[in-house]
């Protein structure tokens, strides 16, 4: 019954192209629009560290006084340099905080010219706690980095780029015209979004040199470090405590560790304030997962374009609902000859729906180049995360279910409808 119902409802395609067409193309356009923005939605939302990202906490100690602040102001993102190193010699939780930005670098044991290049400063810890995996040395230690050691971790393109044919590790890399000892070779590590520092683009490059934090600071400040947030005229002095310019980030492993150190973090915070520092002091703890959420990484317009394009979607289907029910209408004759004949209710509406699945299988065919050529034009826009998108494979097969599934649902009501016509009243009419 099956193949004989399937093979009723191609021919129904056939003689009745013109419904076919507009069918096809109505659920075409609503399946490839969903499935653009489900690809952008999908490269937005990925999880940077799956492996690490339920233990990973932002942590966020604002010490701005009351004047400085206004009512409804949003905590400051990042720490001061002494409440970064208070808050850790305070845990016993792997903790670390880090900054970036561009210094001249090359290799001294080359002739290669100085250039401008990304580099981040954090404490020993941060390789583990952020996944990077070593395919040569390790990281420094935690007596390194209280000695502003000149040691470096560099990614493997790196090591590449400076050191072609020869070890890396154990060379010299010059840095702001100090020469730093690269102590470890990680892999090519570039995590999307870059959690670990916000405020230079969710979705830009990582950087591919790492320096201990306090070898950072000993460098020629003419360079920068990072966003500086500062009040009071404190003039963007890193040491300073009323500049906040450091991401602190801390493994937390249970519930019990989260509570406790928030207690610690809130303690801390009420003793700012009593020790004179300040008029006001807040401090939270938010998950790597909730972080992101927090600060956008999805932009709004983006949630918007998703819904709309559901909501074209759910037009192209109530469009497609009425298309279907004119083109089964239209065959009223047809199909009451087959009831008279003695082909059941049943039969009919299987006919029908087999028909609607082969509509909704040529719109999600149709549909695929579509969507290909939306995720074209979205990598051509000027936002930091075009990059990130490509075609999946996974979400085409899923948008072609999706397509059949969609177009059964439309036909099920006018096949329903078709199947009750009495075959008697359509005979007459013949």
């Amino acid at each position: 019954m099956i193949p004989y119902a399937a093979s009723l409802a191609l021919r129904g395609l056939k003689r009745h192209w013109p419904f076919t067409a507009l069918i096809t193309v109505s659920i075409a356009i609503g399946i490839s629009t969903s499935s653009t923005m489900l690809t952008v939605m999908g490269a937005l939302a990925v999880d940077p560290l799956p492996s690490h990202s339920g233990s990973l906490y932002h942590v966020q100690m604002d010490p701005r006084p009351e004047h400085v602040v206004r009512p409804g102001t949003k905590l400051l993102p990042t720490v001061t340099l002494r409440d970064a190193q208070e808050l850790m010699l305070a845990s016993s939780s792997k903790s670390t905080f880090t900054a970036g930005g561009w210094l001249p670098a090359r290799s001294a044991q080359t002739a290669n010219p100085l250039r401008m290049l990304p580099v981040r400063g954090f404490t020993h810890s941060a390789p583990s706690m952020f996944g990077m995996t070593f395919l040569s040395g390790g990281p420094w230690s935690a007596d390194e980095d209280s000695s502003a050691a000149r040691v470096a971790i560099i990614t493997q393109s790196l090591a590449n780029e400076l050191f072609p044919g020869t070890s890396a590790l154990g060379a010299t890399l010059e840095l702001a015209t100090k020469d730093f000892i690269v102590v470890g070779v990680i892999s090519n590590w570039d995590p999307k979004p870059r959690f670990y520092d916000l405020d230079t683009g969710a979705f830009k490059s990582s950087e591919r040199i790492f320096i201990p934090i306090e070898s950072w600071l000993a460098l020629p400040q003419d360079y920068g470090n990072g966003r500086m947030r500062c009040w009071n005229d404190a003039n963007n002095d890193v040491t300073s405590p009323q500049c906040a310019w450091l991401h602190f980030w801390i493994s937390l492993a249970s519930k019990d560790e989260v509570r406790a150190f928030q207690l610690l973090a809130d303690q801390y915070a009420s003793d700012q304030i009593s020790n004179g520092r300040t008029t006001r002091s807040q401090a939270d703890i938010v998950s790597l997962i909730n972080w992101l959420d927090r600060n956008d990484v999805i932009p709004p317009g983006v949630r918007i374009q998703m819904w709309l394009s559901f909501g074209i979607l759910l037009v192209s289907l109530v469009n497609a609902n009425g298309l279907l029910l004119a083109k089964f209408m239209s065959r009223s004759s047809e199909l009451g000859i087959r009831r008279a004949l003695g082909a059941t209710r049943a039969a009919i509406f299987a006919q029908c729906i087999w028909e609607s699945a082969a509509l909704g299988a040529l719109g999600g065919i149709m549909g695929a180049p579509l969507a290909a050529l939306g995720i074209f034009l979205v990598r051509r826009l000027p936002v930091d995360y075009a990059s990130q998108l490509s075609i999946s494979w996974p979400l085409l097969i899923i948008s072609l279910a999706l397509a059949i599934i969609s177009s059964i649902a439309a036909g099920a009501l006018p096949a329903w409808r078709v199947s009750r016509v009495s075959p008697q009243l359509q005979i007459k009419t013949l």
